[in-house]
């Protein structure tokens, strides 16, 4: 049977489709091992401890939206890794938090019906981060929205 829409409804159909394919694939989280290449680098830089917005090098650029990486580094040398995979209105974003040491259980708050918040005391960014899922207790599907 033929499609019955108009070719005009099927082309907004179709665009309409692309772009909620296109968004719910921003919503995926950056792979392990992307976050594990860039922690690399990161701990190549040798960054003092405080926080530190670094610009991506070409390889790993498509690893954030704009290319960029977030870092905290913690008094005792744990490195923490934020990748805005989707940066929305607002600054809302959707990422990945990634560290090359555990989250410790106090960063993370649960919520009664709600999600999990982590929260790494020392930058801003890094203090109210709503988890989506998580991979483990070093690598978290995070989003922050203002409302």
């Amino acid at each position: 049977m033929a499609d019955a829409l108009s070719p005009r409804r099927r082309s907004r159909r179709g665009l309409v489709l692309g772009v909620l394919f296109a968004a719910a694939s921003c919503r995926v989280p950056a792979p392990a091992a992307e976050c594990a290449a860039v922690m690399t680098w990161v701990a190549g830089l040798a960054l003092p401890a405080g926080a530190h917005d670094r610009t991506l090098p070409d390889p790993l650029r498509a690893s954030s939206q704009d290319g960029r990486v977030r870092v905290m580094v913690g008094p005792d040398g744990r490195r923490c890794l934020l990748l805005k995979r989707q940066i929305g209105y607002k600054d809302n974003f959707e990422g990945a938090l990634y560290c090359d040491a555990p989250v410790r259980s106090d960063e993370v708050v649960e919520r009664p019906g709600g999600p999990a918040v982590v929260s790494i005391v020392g930058d801003a960014e890094f203090e109210e981060l709503y988890v989506r899922t998580r991979h483990g207790d070093r690598h978290f599907a995070v989003y922050f929205d203002l409302h």
